[in-house]
């Protein structure tokens, strides 16, 4: 089932690289432009021009941006960083987990209690969703679209149902 996707992503990894590769050899020419440029303007200061004069005559190489992989597929990943992963890849991702009992757990662990808000308002992909974290500062999401696939044993969602209506949280003890 999940085959297309893993050949796209195998594909899109493979782009990647050589995107990769072909963005060291650009960051190398503009070092050497910038060196060039460093080069230039000391002999213009040195000749005696202004440094407005100099200034005026000057144009940085563009930085460009680094590649970034396109992404399907997501396994274990943490909210904030599945909305970096979201705004690289605006048409959405899948979470896959072989055994999704895990994945519930992880949301029932204390620290995770926003968690499972966001994946209920990621779930039909129609709005976008904003963090704003102290150490990561502000994060806005503009399309929040993750799907969930993933397999459970009856035994598992039995007892973590059974635990969910005892307790509330869903956790087993």
């Amino acid at each position: 089932m999940l085959k297309p996707l893993q050949r796209l992503e195998i594909e899109a990894r493979r782009h990647y690289d050589e995107a990769c590769k072909n963005f060291e050899i650009t960051k190398l020419v503009r070092q050497a432009q910038k060196e060039d440029l460093a080069r230039r303007i000391k002999e213009a200061l040195k000749k005696g021009d202004t440094p407005e004069s100099v200034k005026a005559g000057v144009t940085l190489p563009d930085e460009g941006e680094d590649p970034t992989l396109l992404r399907y597929i997501v396994n274990d990943s943490t909210v904030e960083k599945l909305g970096e992963l979201l705004n690289q890849n605006q048409n959405g991702l899948l979470l896959h987990r072989d055994e999704i009992i895990g994945w519930f757990r992880t949301l029932d662990r204390e620290g995770h209690e926003n968690d499972r808000a966001f994946y209920l308002e990621a779930w039909n992909g129609s709005g976008s969703y904003t963090y704003d974290r102290i150490g990561r500062g502000t994060l806005h999401i503009n399309a929040a679209c993750v799907s969930i696939l993933g397999g459970i044993q009856p035994g598992p969602v039995t007892d973590y149902l059974r635990a969910a209506v005892k307790g509330g949280a869903g956790m087993m003890a």
